[in-house]
């Protein structure tokens, strides 16, 4: 939906329910990581602090994750994404986090696509694969009308 004018606002409504609910402290860590600069180390703690309190899920996982990597600290991400893929090793948000990861982290481009060969295989129907194909089919496209000029 990308709008987190309105995300902003469900959480104050969820924080004047109940602060300390867990899902409005979910929510309040992803409002924090899209923000940015400090916003993204209190989120960082808030998601260490529902993993010990509900255990280290994919979900809780990946979206530790994405805060290490909105915080720049990728080597800790892809760390994190390597226990979620062994806890779930199919995950297309895992596998997704962890193809940025490795792009970022500058890995050989055969590491980032065994993940990508991955998720095609087990989530064909996920819109980021079907963004991927579009991508792919447009640039052998430009790239078949440059070849033969």
């Amino acid at each position: 939906m990308d709008r987190p004018d309105l995300a902003k606002h469900q959480l104050r409504v969820m924080q004047q329910a109940d602060e300390d609910a867990s899902l409005t402290q979910l929510a309040s860590a992803w409002i924090g990581i899209y923000e940015g600069g400090q916003r993204v180390s209190d989120a960082a703690y808030t998601l260490e602090e529902l993993m010990d309190k509900f255990g280290r899920s994919t979900l809780l996982l990946n979206a530790t994750a994405a805060a290490k990597m909105r915080g720049g600290l990728m080597q800790e991400a892809e760390q994190i994404l390597t226990e979620a893929l062994e806890k779930g090793p199919n995950n297309p948000e895992t596998l997704i986090n962890m193809i940025a990861a490795c792009y970022q982290l500058g890995k050989p481009r055969d590491a980032t696509q065994r993940y990508v060969s991955q998720l095609r295989a087990n989530a064909p129907d996920h819109p980021f694969v079907k963004r991927l194909d579009t991508l792919e089919q447009a640039f052998d496209r430009v790239s078949a009308q440059l070849s033969v000029n």
